[in-house]
C-alpha cells in the first residue's frame, strides 16, 4: 500500500515563500524525487515540471519532504499534480507515484491566491 501526502501553499496572501511539505509511506528503500507538474494559467495545455526536492527516508518505509520557494516562480502556474520519481528520472517519463489535488483543493486555491 502506498500513501502520499502533499502540500504546497503561501505562507499567507502577502507571502512571498511557498513551504511544500510531503510524506510518502510504502516505498522500498532507495532514493526518490518529487516534482510538480503545472501547467500556465494562461496556456492550460503545456505542462512543465519543477524538481521540489529528494524526499529523506525516515525509516520503515516512509519518507518525508519539506522545503520553501520563491512564491513568483509558482503564482502563475495551475498545479495538475505531484509525481515522486526515482532518482533524477524524468517524471514524464519514469513516474512511480502520481497525487492530484482534489477539487476543492483546486477551488480553494483559485479563489484564496489565484
Amino acid at each position: 500500500m502506498f500513501i502520499v501526502k502533499f502540500n504546497i501553499s503561501p505562507t499567507n496572501k502577502a507571502s512571498l515563500i511557498s513551504s511544500c511539505a510531503a510524506s510518502a509511506k510504502g516505498l522500498k528503500p532507495g532514493t526518490y524525487d518529487l516534482w510538480l507538474i503545472a501547467s500556465l494559467k494562461s496556456d492550460n495545455n503545456n505542462k512543465i515540471s519543477i524538481p521540489l526536492g529528494q524526499l529523506t527516508d525516515a525509516g520503515e518505509q516512509q519518507f518525508h519532504l519539506r522545503s520553501q520557494s520563491n512564491r513568483s516562480a509558482t503564482q502563475d502556474l495551475a498545479v495538475k499534480h505531484v509525481v515522486i520519481t526515482a532518482d533524477k528520472q524524468d517524471p514524464f517519463k519514469q513516474t512511480l507515484l502520481i497525487g492530484s489535488p482534489s477539487l476543492f483543493q483546486n477551488v480553494f486555491y483559485r479563489d484564496q491566491y489565484g
